[in-house]
């Protein structure tokens, strides 16, 4: 059998799954949002999911290229752990409640879900067009969403705490993984999510990203 590569013990509902995967779009999302000394360290991330928990079986909420927004079993991501050389961070809001967390991925569950298509527009822009992030205005189609903007909404409207908020309380319009980095980070003395240190297995802590 093979071994686990997350501590199911350690998981709870609503924390943020983040990877960096080899393929050029996941590089050039690190390149043009967190800079080359990051993408060069691997210390990226290029892909943001919600941590979802149906009866005793794991997801992440994903917002895929391509796909309206689904379910993925987190023994796929196991999967791209070991065949891919996928790594992983597993990150928490520092002030949301276990309870606030658990509203934020119902809300995935149940309002994003098999419902919205992702956001592929957005995400090119974010990729190429300079200053793209911070433009005071959602890039991209109205209706659509990428992966971080999916979790950020459903820690807005599911919780009522938006862990991507800029440091004077107001809303980050188009946060990207590169928001998520920041937020565990502390740019800036704004530190608003924490690791989760045993969020992994032994086995599976050879695909952590050290941050």
């Amino acid at each position: 059998m093979t071994a686990p590569l997350f501590n199911r013990d350690a998981l709870l509902p609503g924390m943020i799954l983040s990877r960096m995967t080899p393929h050029w779009i996941s590089r050039a999302i690190v390149l043009r949002t967190q800079g080359l000394r990051v993408l060069l360290a691997g210390s990226g991330l290029s892909h943001d999911a919600m941590l979802i928990r149906t009866g005793d079986a794991w997801f992440a909420g994903d917002a895929l290229m391509g796909k309206l927004a689904s379910l993925t079993p987190l023994e796929d991501w196991e999967a791209d752990m070991r065949e891919r050389g996928v790594r992983v961070v597993v990150s928490r809001p520092l002030d949301a409640t276990p309870r606030q967390m658990a509203a934020a991925a119902w809300f995935w569950q149940t309002e994003i879900n098999w419902l919205v298509w992702y956001d592929r527009k957005a995400i090119l822009a974010l990729a190429w067009r300079w200053l793209a992030e911070r433009f005071g205005h959602k890039v991209g189609d109205e209706d659509r969403l990428y992966c971080t903007e999916s979790c950020q909404l459903a820690y807005r409207e599911g919780a009522c705490v938006d862990p991507w908020r800029k440091q004077d309380g107001t809303r980050k319009w188009n946060p990207t993984p590169g928001t998520t980095r920041k937020r565990i980070v502390g740019g800036g003395g704004w530190r608003t999510l924490a690791v989760v240190q045993d969020a992994l297995t032994e086995a599976g802590r050879r695909y952590a990203i050290t941050i």
